[in-house]
Order: structure tokens, then C-alpha cells, then sequence
């Protein structure tokens, strides 16, 4: 995400945060965001798809958007460190190295 999306990302993550928009409104329509934010749609839907990833809003039919309940994924905090027990190579060309660890 370059710096205009991640600005778009913050400022409708802290209206969800803030109680702008409670659990269920609905999200203005991705042309009205687009113009209010001062981002093309393209980028707008890039922000809006991340937001649903993390359960921020909900996404419905086309262009469709909600806030959804919850406050999104929690992030842990004291989960142990990942550990390699072991990789073997799968896969090799000029254009990737896919390796099964």
C-alpha cells in the first residue's frame, strides 16, 4: 500500500474505531468515498477489500459495504516464535524457488 491508500485505510478504520459508523451502517458508496477521500476507485477497492480481510466491514453484493460487529482480528501477543523443522526444494526455475518447509 503506498502512502494515499494507507491514509484512506486509517481514516476509515479510526471512523469505525471512533463510532462514526456503528455495527451494521452501511459504508457510503465507493463513488461517494472515493470523491470524500480523494482516491480512485481502484485503490479505494484495494482499502476496503484489506478492511474486510480483517473483519473491520463487511463486504455484500457489488460495491456493498457494512460495518461489521466486531472490532476486527485480534492480534496476539505471547505466541512462540515459528520453528523450521525442516524444508526440501519443490520447484525451480528462472522465476521462482518454492521450497516446502
Amino acid at each position: 500500500m503506498g502512502p494515499k491508500t494507507q491514509r484512506v485505510y486509517e481514516t476509515i478504520r479510526s471512523w469505525i474505531e471512533s463510532g462514526r459508523d456503528a455495527p451494521g451502517d452501511k459504508l457510503p458508496s465507493e463513488r461517494t468515498l472515493s470523491a470524500e477521500l480523494v482516491i480512485g476507485r481502484t485503490a479505494l477497492r484495494q482499502v476496503l477489500t484489506r478492511l474486510a480481510n480483517e473483519r473491520f466491514i463487511k463486504a455484500h453484493d457489488r460495491s456493498a459495504y457494512s460495518v461489521s460487529g466486531g472490532t476486527g482480528v485480534p492480534t496476539p501477543s505471547n505466541l512462540p516464535a515459528w520453528q523450521i523443522r525442516g524444508s526440501r526444494r519443490v520447484d525451480e526455475n528462472h522465476w521462482v524457488n518454492l521450497d516446502l518447509v
